[in-house]
């Protein structure tokens, strides 16, 4: 097992998860165990999971949901969509609380989807809906936000999308000037 790295198993009511974890989350769990409350200091944005959005899939499919099935439920359209559902999948399947551009590239390749052709401005809309944010102090690297959280597992809704439009004008003038 790498440094800074942790090694989880739960197994419960039809459940049974074997996962390598990074140490911050790592850390998040055992305290979560022994204290039976997420750890104190830590903002339901910090990083620490308090809604697997899915735990249900995966205890249906017996711990082994991929990201092409994952995104195939969630049914993101929209480039922003596709990260924070990416970004969801890999919080709280693979138990990254943060996720980096380059693990949205490997992410998109690896359930056949084409890798936004700009995909540091699709990572900046994602900010600007409130969906992904920066995370301190490591730069490069995101975290899915409860806003992020509820637009994957409400499957993006029309209402919803209406509030997180591209602006074609400001796209059209950087195109036209």
């Amino acid at each position: 097992m790498e440094d800074g790295k942790y090694k989880v198993s739960l197994e419960g009511a039809g459940l049974k998860l074997d996962r390598e974890v990074d140490q911050t989350v790592g850390e998040q769990i055992a305290v979560l165990i022994l204290t039976g409350s997420k750890p104190s200091g830590l903002s339901n944005t910090s990083g620490f999971v308090t809604r697997p959005a899915t735990a249900a899939l995966i205890h249906e499919t017996g711990g082994s949901l991929s990201l092409r099935e994952f995104l195939n439920e969630h049914e993101p359209r929209r480039s922003p969509d596709k990260i924070v559902a990416i970004g969801l999948y890999l919080r709280d399947s693979e138990g990254k609380s943060t996720f980096s551009k380059e693990d949205l590239e490997k992410a998109f390749e690896s359930c056949g989807e084409k890798i936004p052709a700009n995909l540091s401005r699709d990572i900046q809309w994602t900010i600007r809906s409130g969906w992904i944010a920066p995370k301190s102090g490591l730069k490069g690297s995101y975290y899915v936000t409860n806003s992020g959280d509820d637009a994957v597992v409400k499957k993006f809704p029309k209402e919803l999308l209406k509030k997180t439009p591209v602006d074609r004008k400001k796209a059209s003038k950087k195109r036209a000037g």
